[in-house]
């Protein structure tokens, strides 16, 4: 990995997994030539996982980046890994059409579990947090309150309506023993 120093760069307390386990080479700017077979710009999700997998099939690989890996949108992501597109299914495949709509489809559908083979595979230690299943109890939780609470009322109201039928019921009794 090539990155540029800047005053951006964090403190070792502060150190990713990348920065701590690569060869980094920091440098101002290219004067030489680099002997590589591929020549990756960016060290986003994009260019690192681009590098992971040419380097699995014995490509010379030399990744590159402005600043350090991830400092861009790709580690800014709060570490989520949820699969989905912004369109619907149905949306993708009309602008695509049905084979291609479905292949990115399949891909976007199948990346979380390529995400989680990779972490298996080089047994990478993370803390992972099933934060939407955290947040999802939690809001099940609270629906089934809710139901518990809406039949407690409808049993109150039940009691309650039959009691004023009740009293409708003697006051009509009582009107028509009078008439």
């Amino acid at each position: 990995m090539i990155s540029h120093k800047t005053s951006n760069s964090v403190g070792d307390e502060f150190k990713s997994l990348w920065q701590a386990t690569s060869t980094q080479l920091e440098i101002d700017s290219f004067e030489d030539n680099l002997d590589c077979d591929i020549l990756i710009i960016g060290a986003g999700f994009t260019g690192l996982s681009a590098a992971l997998h040419l380097s699995e099939l014995e490509q010379d690989v030399v990744v590159v980046d402005a600043v350090e890996p991830g400092y861009g949108a790709s580690g800014r992501n709060g570490g989520q890994v949820i699969p989905g597109l912004k369109l619907y299914p149905e949306e993708v495949r009309k602008q695509l059409g049905d084979e291609k709509g479905n292949a990115v489809i399949n891909a976007t559908n199948g990346s979380a579990d390529l995400v989680f083979d990779l972490i298996k595979k080089y047994q990478i230690q993370l803390q992972r947090s099933l934060g939407n299943l955290t947040i999802l109890n939690e809001e099940l939780d609270k629906l089934k309150g809710d139901i518990k609470a809406i039949k407690s009322r409808n049993s109150q109201y039940r009691i309650e309506n039959e009691q004023l039928r009740k009293k409708i019921k003697e006051l009509e009794n009582k009107i028509e023993a009078l008439l």
